[in-house]
């Protein structure tokens, strides 16, 4: 009887594959969202996406995307005044305008500039309003190897 072993190669990429992919849960394990129904349009100078905090949005080094935020408002229905929202870019990056608090309208819509930082990896920011935090998560990729990156929505 001849018994064929099982390729250890495609064992030891998978593995490898849910290490790095550990690691950038670990990193982003803050961002658990803490607004329900907070979503974020990110538009670029040729592109959009529709993002919620679970998503991971792919930017180039120093770059700046235009991000409008719809916060999530607890009664459900607009108010006269929205609240006030603290932005703060965790790991690089910064607000284009420097302002780094700004006012959401009474329907919670908020917008700001963002510039990703010059060097490949996770860049997150997080949004303050209403005593709670919610995030933004941006993959900056490698322009030297533009292909490994984790998996984002665009």
């Amino acid at each position: 009887m001849k018994v064929h072993l099982f390729p250890a190669g495609p064992i030891l990429a998978i593995g490898v594959f849910l290490l790095f992919a550990v690691r950038v849960i670990a990193n982003l394990s803050y961002l658990d969202p803490a607004a329900p129904g907070t979503t974020f349009t990110i538009s670029g100078s040729n592109w959009w996406v529709s993002a919620t905090s679970n998503d991971l949005v792919a930017l180039q080094p120093n770059e700046v995307v235009e991000i409008d935020a719809q916060l999530w408002v607890p009664t459900g229905t607009c108010l006269e005044f929205g609240p006030t929202v603290t932005i703060e870019p965790l790991d690089g990056g910064a607000v284009v305008n420097g302002d780094t608090t700004i006012y959401a309208d009474g329907c919670g819509g908020a917008g700001f500039q963002f510039q990703a930082p010059p060097n490949p990896g996770v860049s997150q920011v997080k949004l303050r309003f209403n005593g709670q935090d919610v995030g933004i998560q941006f993959y900056v990729v490698d322009p030297n190897d533009p292909t490994n990156h984790p998996v984002t929505i665009n």
